[in-house]
């Protein structure tokens, strides 16, 4: 498959690290400070602070390539990116997180322009077999089968409860240890995602 300049682009900055991986919720709070109570009140942001929360909300892109993160947010993440098209003009939409990075100019990385989001998908489809593959090795067998065997339900099960698959690898590893007349498996053993 032929990489388009928009997808090479898109490669390159999305593995700029700029050194804001402070998640959202641990931002300053001081948006927030003068509404107390008063839910009514609107709270503005300035023109800055909408292009940098579009700039965090498409950098979570990469967790899709990082081993270790958790599946439900990998999950969560593929959603978004391959929402239903009647979507994509929504605020904080995939392809208006593109929209407003690649055309900002109060992005910060340098300007890259319109980027094709029919491109950026298929270069994270391309990639995302891979991605899950490399995370799903560090489940035990019988996880990784349930995943592998219908991604759609364990994604639907993950999006109820994030921790759905640690707790099912728990009962079970429990289960299987009870019946040997082993020690109990220690918690912090199972717990895959660092939750």
């Amino acid at each position: 498959m032929e990489t388009t300049q928009s997808a090479q682009n898109y490669s390159t900055q999305a593995s700029l690290d700029l050194g804001d991986d402070l998640p959202l919720y641990e931002l300053d709070g001081s948006i927030f400070s003068d509404v107390e109570g008063d839910c009514d009140k609107k709270i503005e942001f300035s023109s800055q602070e909408i292009v940098d929360l579009h700039w965090r909300l498409l950098r979570q892109v990469r967790l899709l390539a990082d081993p270790t993160a958790p599946l439900d947010e990998k999950f969560e993440i593929v959603r978004w990116v391959f929402t239903d098209r009647d979507r994509d003009q929504r605020p904080f939409s995939f392809v208006n997180c593109l929209r407003v990075v690649g055309c900002s100019p109060q992005a910060r990385l340098p300007f890259c322009g319109l980027i094709d989001p029919e491109e950026v998908r298929d270069w994270i489809a391309a990639n995302l077999k891979r991605w899950f593959l490399e995370s799903l090795a560090r489940l035990p067998a019988f996880a990784r089968e349930i995943v592998m065997r219908n991604p759609e339900w364990v994604s639907e099960q993950l999006y109820i409860e994030p921790q759905w698959l640690n707790r099912q690898i728990r009962k079970i590893a429990l289960a299987s240890s009870t019946m040997r007349n082993e020690q109990p498996v220690q918690r912090e053993t199972l717990d895959l995602f660092g939750q």
